[in-house]
């Protein structure tokens, strides 16, 4: 009868069992590594997208600018204009408002959109974040105010068409 070992025999030998252990830690290393260089990649991809929003939304902030230059001009050139008839019997005539009742160009806030709704200010910091959102609100509500001052002049001038317009 053969003698039993108390030792259990392993399927393979201790060198088999190393190299499979290095193997295996071959494997995750190469995981993790890929892994690694994957979220890098996606990082420097987030930083590329959200820099090139920033930069079409100074673009826009530059349109906007001229935009609100001009209907600044356009406005005090209407109040200058309307001034002169305070006081006298004349009216001002349609050509007066030659660029419409208010300016007709509305501030722009295509980029600003774009970029929400893409994500593509992820990462962008918190406090340029909450900056640029007021500066939207503020030309949202220009853009409101414009519109609606443009519709309450149309209905006094239909109302009052004799003596306005």
């Amino acid at each position: 009868m053969p003698k039993s070992s108390n030792k259990a025999r392993l399927p393979f030998s201790k060198e088999k069992l190393q190299y499979v252990l290095l193997e295996s830690l071959l494997i995750v290393l190469g995981v993790v590594l890929a892994y690694s260089v994957n979220e890098y990649r996606e990082h420097r991809r987030d930083v590329s997208r959200s820099q090139q929003a920033m930069r079409l939304i100074h673009e826009e902030f530059a349109q906007n600018k001229e935009i609100l230059t001009s209907a600044h001009a356009y406005h005090a050139y209407l109040i200058d204009t309307l001034k002169s008839y305070i006081g006298t019997d004349r009216q001002p005539g349609i050509r007066v408002f030659h660029s419409g009742f208010t300016a007709r160009n509305s501030v722009l806030t295509s980029a600003w959109e774009t970029a929400k709704r893409t994500e593509s200010l992820s990462k962008i910091p918190m406090t340029e974040m909450l900056a640029l959102t007021e500066l939207y609100q503020r030309l949202e509500s220009y853009n409101k105010i414009r519109e609606i001052n443009g519709q309450l002049f149309m209905i006094k001038c239909l109302m009052k068409v004799s003596k306005v317009c």
